[in-house]
């Protein structure tokens, strides 16, 4: 499980070159594009690992029960790895199970997975400092590095550790030999420019961040925007509860955390508040905001005017500007990683 710009895809390359070996007889890889909104059915994806296992596609039932059940039996007495990437939900996963504990099953999801049973959780964590900047370095060589260690570190910090943050930055960087660390680590530090400058090519964080947002409802995307507006990385449900003006927040805080929008490691802290990185909390809203909503939780219940959170404004207020449209799923419509080979 990882949140958004966390590492995911490094994670899978990284997981099916370690793992690949103890499974000789292939690979299989599909995109489930849970964090799309339009997750694939598994009837569909089930079609496709049919064919990359040597169905023709005469051959393939209709129904979703009869591929699986077809899917089960072309793996019995094989070593295969298969990937299940982008997952929904468990509900979406269940029916790409094989059937044998002789292959093996690695699910990737932004969701936090009620199961499958039997299954192992390993929430990603974003880099340590260190492991930032030795990123970094690895992109930019270690003479420049060494030339703005000082730099290299407030860009690292600036990045919130977030490998995706972290390429974006060091992709722009070795693009433009004439730039200084300290320049770009400028431009990221301050919070209206953030997103902006964390673009480069196909690689985008607010992209990232939007496919995420755009799974949610509208109270828990509301409630988003409003604490992207405070001005501390830490809240808790009352204070979400007082921002939309409703008395109990904790099926919104729930939504939250299950996208993976809030907090490291995509789970609340014992203590009851949630943590979004900085990076997140950053965020623009996706759609203009209402001219003005009052709400009536009580005095502390700020009003929404202009896409700023005013309980007592004070100064002229900002709208956000729109996020830029997620450009889809990096995936191709079918993905196949080796073909496994006959059972012996």
């Amino acid at each position: 499980m990882a949140c958004p710009a966390q590492g995911r895809p490094r994670w899978r390359c990284r997981s099916r070159t370690r793992y690949g070996g103890a499974f000789p007889d292939g690979q299989l890889w599909v995109p489930l594009e849970g964090a799309t909104g339009h997750s694939r059915d598994p009837g569909e994806v089930l079609g496709e690992l049919v064919r990359a296992l040597g169905v023709p596609g005469s051959a393939i039932p209709q129904s979703t029960l009869e591929r699986a059940s077809l899917y089960r039996s072309r793996l019995a007495g094989r070593r295969v790895l298969v990937l299940a990437d982008d997952a929904a939900s468990a509900a979406q996963v269940q029916p790409l199970l094989p059937g044998t504990s002789q292959c093996g099953v690695l699910i990737t999801s932004r969701s936090d997975l009620a199961g499958p049973a039997g299954s192992w959780l390993l929430p990603l964590e974003p880099l340590t400092h260190a492991e930032a900047v030795q990123l970094l370095t690895k992109i930019l060589g270690q003479h420049r590095v060494n030339a703005e260690l000082g730099a290299a570190d407030e860009l690292a910090a600036a990045c919130g550790q977030l490998p995706l943050a972290v390429r974006i930055a060091g992709a722009r960087l070795a693009g433009r030999t004439s730039w200084q660390l300290s320049a770009l680590a400028r431009k990221i530090t301050d919070a209206r420019r953030r997103l902006d400058e964390l673009e480069t090519g196909d690689m985008s964080v607010r992209a990232s961040l939007t496919q995420s947002y755009e799974t949610l409802d509208e109270p828990a995307r509301r409630a988003f925007r409003l604490l992207a507006l405070l001005d501390s990385a830490e809240f808790t449900e009352w204070q979400v509860a007082a921002l939309l003006g409703i008395s109990d927040a904790a099926a919104v805080g729930n939504r939250l955390a299950d996208s993976s929008l809030n907090g490291s490691a995509c789970s609340p802290p014992s203590d009851g508040a949630a943590r979004p990185a900085a990076i997140r909390r950053r965020r623009s809203s996706p759609r203009p905001w209402p001219a003005s909503s009052t709400s009536r939780a009580g005095s502390t219940t700020p009003r929404e005017h202009g896409g700023r959170s005013q309980p007592r404004p004070s100064r002229p207020a900002t709208p956000p500007r729109p996020l830029t449209p997620s450009s889809g799923s990096p995936w191709p419509p079918a993905a196949r990683v080796g073909t496994p080979r006959p059972a012996r």
